[in-house]
């Protein structure tokens, strides 16, 4: 647990940069490092404290990500109640939705929150796309048969096979897929007019398949305020949903060569499946309701 709330820690130090950039008042900037000094020396006592030579099996392993996750949330919550008072549960609901990519919000009026907590609040997302816990302990552990355990015991956008024999080079490749797509999002989103902060805010939580967004509408503000180019900013966000949604070790796989991939996995057959029956249905529906018949 030592390594997860040192680095968490250091996390919270990132939402700082927009206090900077956007001028915020200090109350936000107490919103992150207040929690941010706490989690480093949570990690410093812990480590202190710490079992030498414990062997991790996926027992404990299991028991280590559930303590972590349940850890992660309650600490990252805090940056809610401290910057626009929330209350403790809706602050821990908030971030607990977002680090385990949920998508549901207590908050409303997002477009008037500052930009520190709309950050956040998508970065936690992102970061809980493939697995917090396996993200920081990557950067920290070094026995490979323990992060292994972990590795197991979190896994729940990718299979538990490697994509390489070395679990260390396993998750590296699964990042770095998942990082490149974010940031092809992001210079698509820009690439048709939608702000920086926007094309952030939206490709970190689309990847995730999450959803937060900084505005109540979602992606249908776009339309709403008439942004000439809201469909192509529609179809981009549904395109990288749908990478998203699949297994990151298939990625891996078509990336090398094996186009193939696509279509042999047994999960990915039925997430084609399903994706053509729902939106047969939908359009059927709409044919129906435009129908003069059915009006």
């Amino acid at each position: 647990m030592s390594p997860l709330f040192i680095i968490l820690g250091l996390t919270l130090l990132i939402p700082l940069l927009f206090c900077i950039l956007y001028n915020e008042p200090f109350q936000y900037y107490q919103a992150f490092y207040i929690p941010a000094l706490l989690s480093i020396f949570l990690g410093i006592i812990f480590y202190k404290f710490r079992t030498k030579n414990m062997t991790l099996n996926l027992t404990n392993s299991m028991l280590v990500v559930s303590i972590a996750w349940l850890s992660v949330s309650l600490i990252g919550g805090l940056p809610f109640m401290l910057s626009i008072n929330l209350k403790p549960l809706d602050a821990f609901f908030e971030s607990t939705s977002g680090f385990t990519t949920t998508g549901f919000t207590v908050l409303q009026n997002l477009s008037s929150l500052p930009h520190s907590i709309l950050f956040w609040r998508s970065f936690i997302q992102w970061l809980g796309g493939i697995g917090i816990l396996t993200f920081f302990l990557f950067i920290t552990y070094r026995s490979e048969s323990q992060l292994w355990q972990l590795f197991t015991a979190e896994s729940h956008k990718i299979e538990t096979t490697r994509p390489v024999p070395n679990i260390f080079r396993s998750i590296k490749i699964l990042w770095s897929i998942y990082t490149l797509f974010t940031l092809l999002e992001i210079i698509l989103l820009v690439a048709v007019q939608v702000s920086f902060f926007d094309a952030l805010i939206h490709s970190l939580t689309t990847l995730s398949t999450a959803g937060f967004s900084n505005y109540d509408a979602s992606i249908g503000h776009f339309a709403k305020i008439g942004h000439p180019y809201y469909k192509a900013i529609e179809y981009i966000i549904i395109v990288f949903m749908l990478l998203g949604g699949i297994n990151f070790l298939i990625h891996y796989k078509v990336l090398k060569g094996d186009i193939k991939a696509i279509f042999k996995n047994f999960e990915l057959k039925y997430f084609w499946s399903i994706l053509i029956i729902v939106l047969s249905v939908i359009l059927l529906g709409t044919i129906f309701r435009s129908n003069s018949i059915f009006s």
